[in-house]
């Protein structure tokens, strides 16, 4: 038995239900409680987001509850079958009968390679996503044939040329996925490879993590394999040997690239300028292209970053509309915000916070508001968004601001409704000296008193 904290990894098939190099062949037992419904929330919009992309990433709930998940489809899958083969992933995962031999401790958290590995599923109570670990990761052998002693080593040279030149073709695309095939002479069989990455994965983390598999592949299996897969969290790879075993017809044909670079270096003194000429731009163009790879790795970190803020978002507001667990909690129509502030009047604006402006409302209830309207460009305010949405769920406190709500209106406009303080702010009144003087030391006490209960409170409900 594995302990608690690690993952699990099975392998299921449709055909035989059969769990493979698994450290524990039972499945996942998981009653119905607040982190269940976390896993599914999450579950459900990242399958939604992998059928277009093919994977995704994200994470749910707070403190011991929260969950992270990631998943993957092999990228020459279309959306309907990616998503249906997520789906049931996660259903065996949950409702496996072998789970509940375990029933007196609870697994939460499971990997699943799925369906002849062309989609799997990972969450946890761990997080895994920040660390770009591979593991838990299995390597197997989908052809036990093997070549013979005396083409061994062509072979496998062969085999790592064809890996490594996919890798390099995978952290150069967009969707971090990439097929293609190389001729072996000494046998006359064609050799077909597969390397991929989640796209979430930063370029250079897919690169490291795509190179780590292919040299640990000859120290985790017998040499001469003819078919081999090694499957990871976040980068896998696969070669066969006379099998296509995808469906994409346009790759990479290592041997072409081969001939290629042979006709080259068959010079004269005509070619020989020609291909100066070559190099120059060549190397204008590689230095161009780092440049370029260099501001698109900084924005892909900060896209992602916003995505999982966004993300965490959107699952806290889904979980409030399915029940949630503070009924005083509301979500504000933004024609309610709108029509309560005058439009966003700049007669009713309070001040300008270091995410966006405040305003005042009055809503037709007759109640008193005070609006955070989160500029779309605030990263900082988002993550406010984020986190004083999640306090709310098990915090209100006499002597806190009550957050009475929050609006959105499609992806970027996010809004915080707070009661309307009308006697100001303390320093009002302290730093004025008239003001002041009606503070005597007893009801300044008083205050401090107060302030110490609100920051007891929030220290106890923080989010760890």
């Amino acid at each position: 038995m594995m302990p608690q904290s690690s993952l699990l990894v099975l392998f299921i098939f449709f055909s035989t239900s059969q769990a493979l190099c698994s450290d524990n062949n039972g499945g996942m037992y998981m009653p119905n409680n607040t982190y269940k419904l976390n896993l599914i929330t999450l579950a459900q919009i990242l399958f939604a987001n992998a059928t277009e992309v093919h994977s995704a990433t994200g994470m749910a709930g707070i403190g011991p509850d929260k969950v992270y998940g990631a998943v993957l489809c092999r990228g020459d899958s279309d959306g309907s079958d990616c998503h249906k083969r997520l789906t049931k992933a996660l259903d065996e995962a949950i409702n496996s009968e072998a789970g509940y031999s375990n029933s007196l401790q609870s697994n939460r958290n499971v990997t699943y390679y799925y369906d002849q590995y062309q989609a799997q599923i990972s969450f946890s109570d761990q997080d895994f996503i920040s660390s770009f670990s591979n593991v838990p990761g299995c390597t197997m052998n989908t052809n036990l044939n093997s070549m013979t002693a005396t083409v061994v080593k062509p072979f496998e040279d062969l085999v790592t040329k064809l890996l490594r030149a996919l890798a390099d073709a995978v952290v150069s695309r967009a969707e971090k996925y990439a097929v293609g095939k190389a001729w072996f002479e000494e046998t006359g069989q064609t050799v077909y490879g597969l390397t991929q990455c989640i796209q979430d994965v930063p370029y250079e983390h897919c690169a490291a993590c795509l190179d780590g598999i292919i040299s640990d592949r000859q120290s985790k299996i017998a040499s001469g394999q003819m078919g081999v897969v090694i499957l990871g969290l976040w980068c896998t790879l696969r070669y066969e040997t006379e099998t296509q075993f995808f469906t994409d017809t346009k790759m990479l044909s290592l041997n072409a690239v081969t001939r290629s670079k042979t006709h080259i270096f068959q010079w004269n003194n005509s070619v020989l300028v020609s291909v100066g000429g070559f190099l120059l731009v060549l190397s204008i163009s590689c230095m161009a292209f780092h440049i370029w790879i260099r501001t698109q790795q900084q924005r892909e970190k900060t896209v992602f970053k916003l995505r999982q803020l966004y993300l965490a978002i959107q699952i806290a507001i889904n979980l409030w509309r399915m029940g949630g667990t503070n009924p005083e909690f509301s979500l504000y129509d933004f024609s309610q915000i709108n029509e309560a502030t005058n439009n966003f009047s700049i007669d009713n604006q309070l001040g300008q916070g270091g995410f966006g402006p405040v305003y005042k409302g009055r809503l037709s209830n007759g109640l008193k508001i005070a609006v955070k309207r989160l500029e779309t460009s605030s990263l900082q305010g988002l993550m406010e968004f984020q986190n004083e949405i999640q306090l709310i769920a098990k915090l209100q406190h006499n002597n806190l601001v009550k957050l009475l709500g929050c609006c959105t209106r499609g992806d970027r406009e996010k809004m915080l409704v707070y009661e309307y303080m009308e006697n100001k702010s303390l320093d009002y009144f302290i730093f004025d000296i008239a003001k002041g003087a009606r503070l005597n030391w007893s009801k300044r006490l008083h205050i401090i008193n107060g302030i110490a209960q609100g920051l007891a409170t929030l220290e106890r409900w923080k989010v760890r």
